[in-house]
């Protein structure tokens, strides 16, 4: 029976693990070999994740009132300031009632001079026919209806006052419904996108455009819930990007969500979607131009090191099933031997078991 760790002579061919159905390679003699000697070291854990360049800041903006786009005044990309004109809806209909409703205002207020006036006359009158009847030559009848009289009028001027106001409200209602018409800008930024067009009728509150603080730009890491506890803020990180081979960018965690998330992600089957729970983490960043929001990141955020792990080059390891495997050189002779592993860093791997500080190990080919 052969045993799991086996001895080979230096002096036959030796039998090395390797990519062949069989689970092995064949070299012809020990010179081919190429070793490194574990050693001690100092290996970062870190945590990757996906991210997205996003600005701290960004709002869908559009108009507060519904109808007929009439301009667009920006595009895609331009830079903009806070209270810009960035687009008109048609106000021609708005307008014409505001002509209906100053005009009514102007009525209203007419109605309540007249109203005024007629209430003067009535207690005037009523005044008169006071002296008279406390003289004795005015019946109490008299002064019953001149009282009625200014009761009359003075209930007739609260009807024209409260025909005033309301005469008012619906002229200031019209009046900001027209200034509604137009559509500011709410913030310093860049517009990253445009949704309509001129001569699009639009309903109340429909974006026409989104616009991002490109002045502070952040990325969203998107942490594996089972990474979650390893996560914390002030930790620093490292991001790149497809779009820029080679080029790195550092941040430090800003900012943890407090919820953790829902993410759908494809698996290798692309007809096959699930759900994975993730948490974000925000990432300031420096601006920079070439930089597109939305754009994908990967990050990689640095939990913590260990001093003095044992650690071997990452060729070294082999898989053999669910064993974990790699070739030690010792006395001449080369012998397979199983290994629990730890960290991963690069090209580096933690042994946790397994091996000693300063065997040599089968790294490759020379």
């Amino acid at each position: 029976m052969i045993s799991r760790r086996r001895l080979i002579s230096t002096v036959i061919p030796v039998i090395l693990l390797g990519g062949l159905a069989s689970g092995f390679l064949v070299w012809s003699n020990r010179s081919s070999f190429k070793t490194e000697p574990a050693h001690l070291g100092s290996i970062n854990f870190t945590v990757t994740a996906n991210g997205k360049l996003a600005s701290s800041e960004q709002v869908e903006v559009g108009p507060k009132v519904g109808g007929l786009v009439s301009e667009m005044l920006v595009e895609e990309g331009d830079i903009v300031t806070a209270g810009q004109v960035l687009a008109r809806l048609d106000d021609q209909e708005l307008k014409a009632r505001l002509r209906q409703a100053s005009s009514a205002v102007e009525q209203a207020r007419t109605t309540i001079e007249v109203a005024q006036v007629q209430l003067a006359q009535s207690k005037d009158q009523l005044a008169r026919v006071q002296r008279l009847f406390d003289s004795g030559v005015a019946p109490r009848a008299e002064l019953e209806d001149g009282q009625h009289a200014v009761n009359l009028r003075a209930a007739q001027l609260r009807t024209a006052s409260a025909a005033h106001q309301e005469a008012e409200a619906s002229l200031g209602y019209i009046r900001t419904q027209l200034a509604n018409t137009v559509v500011l800008a709410p913030l310093n930024g860049r517009v990253i996108a445009k949704h309509h067009e001129r001569g699009r009728v639009v309903p109340a509150a429909d974006p026409l455009y989104t616009i991002a603080d490109s002045t502070n730009v952040i990325v969203r890491a998107e942490v594996d819930e089972t990474d979650a506890g390893k996560v914390k803020i002030g930790m620093p990180a490292a991001i790149t990007s497809d779009a820029f081979p080679g080029r790195k960018i550092t941040g430090t965690i800003d900012k943890i969500a407090w919820r953790v998330g829902r993410k759908r992600v494809l698996t290798d089957n692309p007809a096959e979607m699930i759900d994975t729970k993730v948490l974000e983490a925000e990432i300031p960043i420096a601006p920079d131009p070439q930089l597109r929001i939305g754009m994908a990141m990967d990050v990689k955020i640095s939990t913590g090191q260990k001093d003095k792990a044992l650690l071997i080059s990452r060729s070294a390891v082999q898989r053999r099933g669910q064993d974990i495997l790699v070739l030690v050189v010792k006395d001449g002779k080369v012998e397979e031997r199983p290994i629990q592993l730890g960290a991963f860093e690069g090209q580096i791997v933690e042994v946790t078991a397994g091996l000693k500080a300063g065997e040599a190990v089968v790294v490759g080919k020379d």
